[in-house]
């Protein structure tokens, strides 16, 4: 077993008093007055009262949505055939299960189900069909099982692993049989497979093995094969969980070996502490998604079950996030690049002449002036992508637009080679050595992507959409192109772009269209700000914060901005300078983006 020290270096601190919770994340120290461990959070999301169930029990299932949910079976003082759905605020008794049974699998959702395994007290092969009026019984497994891991739909889903041994081995349904399929890596049981996930796409996670020793390892299904991805901070199991797919997760409570109450969210790489639910059961159910979610019922101690339900609710935190007021730019102007943090950021170029070649550095408080670009740029828009001290600026005007140039912290020079398409007003994404330009214009929209790799650009797959002064962010493989327009019709577009490293897929739009606006994150969180929206005053104040799927409104700015400066995450980011109020009206204005966070005392 490894230790702190030989993970990150150093010793854990010890400490009379509390770190400031703007030192950062996912620090550990030792506070030696009220001698607990403690670290610092994100104050991701919140857990609100729902309605009860009409019987208090343990080891059930769940299928569907938040707000559209079905739980079935599970135990009181015995084995029950009982079902209950959950339309937001209420749960109702229907239509009961034919075979009595706990700890089983369901998938699909609250109108189109199947339910099979679990133990009736014996383990159990039989598997039942929902069709939102009666259960049927269908398939056998091949092989009984319980406390296994479910996911996809009434004609399509998974059983993984299990109880007896644990098992290892994991089946395929198709809407008539079972069918023997890929075993995942890490046998296990009483753990949690994404309950929305695909037969394509899906992530398990936590489990014992053997028997009740908690494990924290995740794996992800691509379809064809089992591959361990990060795993839980906690292990646990007996755990409830829910998610949408291997890109977002969300692991609540269980035993670790004790009942716990913290819950962790995954974001297709990493699993991240949040919000801890208020009480701590073992054999609850999880459904919904990563940002919208139930945990339902359970065991408080044996034999005592539950009936409560807590509500997830992830946009309720990034709506407790805020802007507040930063250092004024030395220089107010549009069109600029932008790059790097909310304490370590970079703006280059923009403006009118003479500003087209100034440069400024913010420290987190106030801006400076440092080497000017090598040759003046202005409409890169968000054609520049890096650090602080390793940036890439790209495209623009004047005319050619297909230079670029490397920024070293220092200074600027000419990159190692110039851009196929001369363009200007497109978005940047990605590393200076792993570069994506997209979209732009020079005499009409261009839907045309080019990658960098430090040496040489080579023209990509092309957006579905040609845009103008879009935005982007992610990575070259995991990207995400937002926002623009699209003259002479002088369209605002709200359409989302997402690249996986070959091609673009339309994603869910915008709640405002908008153009030229403030665009940072990656492509599972995200924030976009300001813009144009074509209305009277065009700037606009809107900030929007993305899951990877879907955007909600959060707080807005204090100030209308367009145009501007951006850098940073979706928990912490910069938005500064730009055009306010109407078009010809520039402000040197900083704003600061951030999500709370919050200190957790590290019990286990």
């Amino acid at each position: 077993m490894t230790d702190y020290k030989a993970i990150h270096g150093r010793n854990i601190q010890h400490l009379a008093s509390d770190l400031d919770t703007a030192e950062g994340e996912g620090q550990i120290w030792f506070n030696t007055t009220t001698s607990d461990f403690k670290t610092i959070v994100k104050a991701a999301g919140a857990w609100a009262t729902g309605g009860n169930l009409n019987a208090a029990k343990s080891g059930i299932s769940a299928s569907g949505t938040s707000t559209a949910s079905l739980v079935a079976g599970g135990y009181t003082s015995t084995v029950v055939t009982q079902v209950e759905s959950y339309n937001g605020s209420t749960w109702t008794e229907i239509a009961d299960i034919n075979t009595a049974r706990r700890n089983q699998g369901q998938a699909g959702t609250s109108t189109a189900a199947i339910i099979a395994g679990g133990r009736e007290p014996t383990l159990s092969a039989k598997t039942e069909e929902w069709d939102n009026s009666s259960w049927t019984e269908v398939g056998d497994f091949n092989s009984a099982r319980r406390q296994y891991g479910c996911f996809g739909t009434s004609t399509a889903a998974f059983a993984c692993s299990g109880v007896p041994n644990p098992l290892a081995s994991v089946e395929s349904w198709n809407g008539a049989s079972w069918t023997e399929t890929t075993e995942m890596n890490t046998p296990r049981q009483s753990f949690v497979a994404s309950a929305n996930g695909t037969t394509s796409d899906a992530i398990v996670f936590g489990g014992g093995n053997p028997g009740t020793t908690a494990v924290a390892v995740a794996e992800k299904w691509n379809g064809s094969a089992w591959t361990e991805v990060g795993d839980l901070n906690d292990s646990r199991h007996n755990l409830a969980g829910a998610g949408s797919s291997s890109s977002g997760a969300i692991a609540m409570a269980g035993e670790a070996p004790s009942f716990v109450t913290s819950v962790e969210t995954f974001d297709g790489t990493s699993w991240t502490e949040v919000a801890d639910v208020s009480t701590g059961k073992t054999q609850s159910a999880g459904t919904g998604s990563e940002t919208s979610a139930l945990y339902v019922g359970g065991a408080t101690s044996a034999p005592a079950v539950n009936a409560g339900t807590e509500e997830w609710d992830f946009t309720s935190t990034l709506g407790a996030g805020a802007w507040a007021t930063g250092g004024d730019v030395n220089s107010s102007r549009t069109s600029m690049g932008s790059a790097g943090t909310q304490t370590a950021a970079l703006m280059a170029g923009g403006g009118t002449a003479p500003l087209r070649a100034l440069c400024e550095l913010y420290d987190g408080t106030s801006w400076t002036e440092v080497n000017d670009l090598s040759t003046a740029k202005t409409q890169v828009c968000t054609g520049v992508v890096g650090t602080q001290t390793a940036a890439l600026v790209f495209a623009g005007v004047p005319a050619p637009g297909i230079t670029a140039q490397i920024w070293d912290g220092t200074n600027w020079a000419a990159a190692a080679a110039n851009m196929n398409t001369a363009k200007y007003s497109g978005a940047g994404l990605g590393t200076t050595t792993a570069a994506l330009a997209v979209g732009g214009e020079v005499t009409a929209p261009l839907a045309i992507a080019e990658l960098f790799d430090g040496s040489s650009w080579t023209e990509v797959g092309d957006l579905n959409n040609e845009r103008a002064y879009c935005s982007g962010f992610g990575t070259t493989t995991a990207g995400v192109v937002v926002g623009g327009h699209n003259p002479p019709a002088t369209t605002v577009l709200g359409h989302t772009e997402t690249y996986n490293g070959t091609s673009w897929t339309e994603g869910n739009d915008l709640n405002t269209a908008r153009y030229k606006n403030g665009a940072v994150g990656i492509s599972t969180s995200a924030l976009v700000f300001g813009g144009d929206t074509g209305a009277p005053l065009e700037q606009s104040v809107v900030t929007e914060a993305y899951d990877g799927t879907s955007w909600a409104e959060v707080a807005d700015l204090s100030a209308t901005r367009g145009d501007g400066s951006m850098a940073g995450t979706s928990t912490s980011a910069l938005a500064a300078t730009g055009r306010q109020v109407s078009k010809d009206t520039l402000g040197a204005a900083t704003e600061e983006w951030t999500v709370g966070q919050n200190i957790k005392v590290l019990t286990d």
